[in-house]
């Protein structure tokens, strides 16, 4: 879940351990934003907006992702964001 000041596109940049990274637009499933690769492991960095703009407007490194994960984010001022990690929700 996302911040609620961040109103526009999430998307993310991604990059498997060791590979190439690249920006997608992770899919929304209710309150939640998923992206899913078949990567060893993988790291993220999710964003409000494209490209680059601040750090206000993103979150930490998200690095040695290994299996599903939830992240709950939190935004303190115009740092970047935190990621806590949370019980992902139950299938609907």
């Amino acid at each position: 879940q996302v911040p609620a000041a961040w109103t526009d596109t999430i998307t993310a940049w991604v990059w498997p351990t060791d590979g190439e990274g690249q920006e997608v637009v992770p899919t929304k499933e209710g309150d939640w934003y998923v992206y899913t690769q078949n990567a060893l492991e993988l790291n993220i960095i999710f964003k409000n907006g494209h490209g680059w703009t601040g750090d206000k407007n993103q979150t930490e490194d998200l690095k040695g992702i290994r299996a599903s994960v939830c992240y709950q984010l939190a935004q303190e001022g115009d740092a970047k964001a935190t990621a806590t990690s949370v019980d992902c929700p139950a299938a609907e």
